[in-house]
């Protein structure tokens, strides 16, 4: 019974943070054999499945006495009972029953069946080296960003700070890092002084991609932030910074409308993604 001692403290399974696949059912299985053997050799008391809430080790065997368990069926007892009585030590009887029980090999009883989940598939299909200098890429809203180091980004929902706070969204920030596999950023204030929250990169929206970046990069496809730019290479710093394609496109057409002069919408790498004139912006 590998599992046996695991199940008989708070603590096991690294304190709950690795129980293996179908441990309830290898838990069932020692259960319904020790209680057996028990029952057989006189004891006193029976092993109880139980649940833990909360943190900690959350499957666990109990023993209760047998004189608190006259209202309960023992079929019962291999799946989580709360019986509101104070759980007992095991006596002689069951302690040799457990003993019996853990050279019978018992876990080969049990087939734990594992496959492969739906998700692996795309994920596979996406997948690509990272290296420090990658953007970290997530969808917000239906937009992709692209996070970076030494960017900016606003929250689009609000989030808990280190110091317990929480940061409104709207408010913008400076990113210093982020984990492309947990898709995790780490905020800061503009002082950079030090970091207030790591957040979930699913939670913000990249209003500035590093000028070190733009300026090495070529990237044409539409990633925000975008701005105008008129045909003689000045930017429209009147129409902001847009975040999403499909206002930009709008944006764009009411620019040439009002300037009657030919414009380049500009992703957040600098880079024209189209150019709209007047004779085509109706």
């Amino acid at each position: 019974m590998r599992f046996w001692n695991e199940m008989q403290d708070k603590y096991g399974f690294a304190d709950g943070e690795a129980l293996p696949e179908g441990v309830d059912v290898f838990r069932a299985v020692y259960i319904g054999v020790v209680n057996a053997l028990a029952a057989q050799l006189g004891s006193a008391v029976r092993a109880v499945a139980y649940d833990r809430p909360g943190i900690h080790n959350g499957c666990l065997i109990l023993f209760y006495s047998l004189s608190d368990l006259e209202a309960y069926n023992v079929s019962l007892f291999t799946q989580s009972i709360e019986l509101g009585v104070e759980a007992v030590e095991a006596d002689e009887a069951m302690q040799e029953a457990i003993r019996q029980a853990d050279l019978m090999n018992l876990d080969d009883f049990v087939e734990v069946q594992v496959s492969i989940t739906d998700e692996f598939t795309n994920f596979l299909l996406n997948l690509h080296p990272v290296n420090e200098h990658d953007p970290l890429i997530v969808t917000v809203a239906g937009q992709p960003q692209h996070c970076y180091p030494a960017g900016k980004a606003r929250l689009v929902h609000e989030v808990r700070a280190f110091d317990g706070t929480l940061l409104p969204p709207g408010r913008e920030y400076q990113v210093t890092w982020v984990d492309h596999f947990a898709y995790l950023a780490a905020l800061a204030e503009e002082d950079q002084a030090k970091n207030i929250a790591i957040v979930d990169a699913a939670a913000l929206l990249v209003t500035e991609i590093p000028a070190e970046v733009r300026a090495k990069s070529t990237n044409v496809d539409p990633i925000p932030p975008f701005h105008l730019r008129s045909s003689e290479g000045d930017d429209l710093d009147r129409y902001g910074n847009i975040l999403s394609y499909e206002e930009a496109v709008q944006v764009l057409g009411r620019a040439v409308n009002e300037l009657g002069t030919t414009t380049q919408l500009i992703n957040g790498y600098g880079n024209p993604v189209t150019t709209l004139d007047p004779t085509n912006s109706a």
